[in-house]
């Protein structure tokens, strides 16, 4: 596949993957060139923890761009009537902690929620179901007044997918594979790594 592009151009497009693995202090980086919808170049710059693979089909962790996603679920009911931007979320979820931040304030982060929720880093952890969540959360860690500043929240978007799931009667993932994944033939975007799957590695912030 690397071939159809000019030498040149493909050792150009590497150092571009190299810089910004450097920059980004990634343990790896995979780039792609797609044509008309075709992938005509990829390449990896990094740790290879895929041996024997073709890094255009191993899976990466998703991460927050789920967050992508879950906003265009949510856009999705305010276009059809279903949910509205100024909607507080506890019309949906009932009496939650900060259930009286709007829709349209979570999805734009600017609804104060301090940015991680309550208990274990949820990146160590296996995760727990919402009802859990949401009762480690009284609404009272807000770090800012509501639409004073951006400030990022993994927990308002936990609130959100609870809304999705519970507007459409089914579970986020569920939503997402129906409503977006299968249409857009996404088939190697799944809740969980199936393999090729690249090995996710975490890098403290200041090395």
């Amino acid at each position: 596949m690397s071939d159809a592009v000019a030498g040149v151009t493909g050792r150009r497009l590497t150092a571009r993957l190299a810089a910004a693995q450097a920059s980004g202090r990634l343990p790896s980086v995979v780039g792609a060139v797609v044509r008309d919808g075709v992938p005509v170049w990829n390449a990896h710059y990094g740790a290879e923890p895929w041996p024997g693979h073709d890094a255009s089909d191993v899976q990466f962790r998703i991460g927050s761009i789920t967050k992508t996603m879950t906003a265009v679920l949510v856009l999705r009911l305010v276009a059809a009537g279903r949910v509205h931007l100024d909607d507080p979320v506890c019309r949906v979820l009932g009496d939650v902690g900060y259930g009286d931040r709007t829709v349209g304030a979570l999805l734009a982060h600017s609804s104060g929620r301090a940015s991680e929720p309550a208990g274990a880093w949820w990146e160590r952890t296996a995760g727990v179901g919402f009802d859990e969540l949401a009762a480690r959360h009284d609404g009272g860690r807000a770090a800012f007044p509501v639409g004073e500043r951006f400030h990022y929240s993994n927990y308002a978007y936990a609130l959100l997918g609870e809304l999705v799931a519970r507007v459409h009667g089914r579970s986020w993932w569920e939503c997402l594979r129906g409503e977006l994944l299968d249409p857009l033939a996404m088939r190697r975007t799944t809740y969980l790594p199936e393999e090729p799957a690249a090995q996710g590695f975490s890098v403290h912030p200041y090395e």
